[in-house]
């Protein structure tokens, strides 16, 4: 009987040694799980920034550039013809317009949709604005009022987006 009473307490001792042996492994692994989770949620938190910060700036020059073609008060030199002015502006926007297409496109897969999507509108808002601008009779009424309708779709589109981007940096911080 007393060999029972050696064996017993060692028995359970032995087991349990080996089943915090286990627990603790188990307990390393998830660790290290969250860790490289968190790491790479940081990664693609600094990615999906630096992408809205280029991208919220050629937006912000694309607007600027956009409304500028048909300012409502406007100084022209005199010196230039209506062709020169217009060629000069049409040539901002146009590099305007290429620089954010460009990041707008080859950033796509490394944001959220639904940023893609407005960014998208305003892209396509400043096109028609720039057709409408170079094709349109600038005498008419009709001219006039659709630069302001389309400035003002291009500000609540912009407003929009930035909601948007504001909302998924917020959640990735959360997530963080």
């Amino acid at each position: 009987m007393t060999n029972y009473a050696f064996w017993i307490p060692v028995s359970i001792s032995i087991i349990a040694l080996f089943w915090n042996y286990f627990q603790h492994r188990s307990i390393e692994k998830l660790k290290q799980e969250n860790e490289k989770a968190r790491l790479i949620h940081r990664v693609q938190f600094e990615k999906e920034f630096e992408i809205y910060s280029d991208l919220w700036s050629k937006l912000v020059d694309l607007k600027q550039q956009t409304i500028a073609l048909r300012p409502h008060l406007d100084y022209v030199d005199p010196k230039k013809t209506e062709e020169e002015i217009s060629q000069e502006r049409l040539k901002r926007l146009n590099e305007s317009y290429m620089a954010c297409v460009f990041s707008f496109e080859k950033n796509k897969p490394f944001y959220a949709e639904k940023v893609y999507n407005k960014v998208k509108e305003a892209i396509q808002l400043s096109f028609k604005e720039s057709i409408e601008y170079n094709s349109g009779d600038k005498r008419s009424r009709e001219y006039w009022k659709n630069a302001e309708e389309n400035i003002q779709e291009f500000i609540k589109i912009m407003d929009s987006t930035c909601d948007l981007i504001r909302q998924r940096i917020g959640l990735l911080e959360v997530n963080k």
